[in-house]
């Protein structure tokens, strides 16, 4: 799903070092987010650390994502303090120039941990918050933080990609994958600071 061309980065985004049977279920969740919502693409990232799942809707012709605009996509999550700290989810629109210079696409954004999974799954609240809010619970912003992007082509889709948030982030939960697969990001971002 991912695509280098002659002008991206050598390396843009590697893989996460995560077991094969939590990736297949990272990947599988994120699927079917982006199939319900109708996103055109899905990506669980790891801050500073790269890419635990990508998936993208089976729509004809829909291009992979390019190297450098996944790149441009982790940059601007990085360094957006509104993003990283705005404590919820996040609704913008972002150009990838690889994927077409002239337009954008609306992406959903918002930071997945362990413990704010399981407070709005055990709250079992409809949307999948917590007390009615999508605020979570401050942990980890910083390197090997998961968080999910979800970008589509329309701006009248925001509530649709929270509901599929919501069902992927309970479907981690469940099993502790979610836990795992922070853990191995964690880890993975340590091991890559310590060059």
């Amino acid at each position: 799903y991912l695509m280098g061309g002659p002008g991206a980065p050598a390396a843009p985004l590697l893989p996460v070092p995560v077991s094969a049977v939590d990736r297949a279920a990272a990947t599988m969740a994120l699927v079917e987010a982006v199939r319900s919502s109708g996103a055109l693409y899905g990506l669980l990232l790891s801050a500073g650390s790269g890419a635990l799942a990508v998936a993208r809707a089976p729509h004809k012709g829909l291009p992979p994502l390019d190297g450098a605009d996944l790149l441009l996509l982790d940059n601007f999550v990085a360094c957006s303090p509104a993003i990283r700290h705005g404590g919820g989810e996040a609704f913008c629109p972002i150009c990838l120039p690889a994927f077409n210079p002239a337009a954008f696409l609306h992406a959903y954004i918002m930071y997945i941990d362990p413990a704010s999974a399981s407070a709005r799954q055990a709250a079992g609240s409809a949307d999948g918050t917590a007390a009615g809010t999508t605020r979570r619970s401050g942990a980890g912003v910083g390197s090997g933080a998961l968080y999910l992007v979800l970008l589509a082509a329309s701006s009248d889709t925001f509530h649709a990609l929270s509901a599929a948030r919501a069902v992927l982030e309970s479907a981690l939960a469940r099993g502790n994958i979610l836990a795992r697969l922070h853990a191995a990001a964690a880890a993975a971002a340590a091991s890559a600071t310590s060059f």
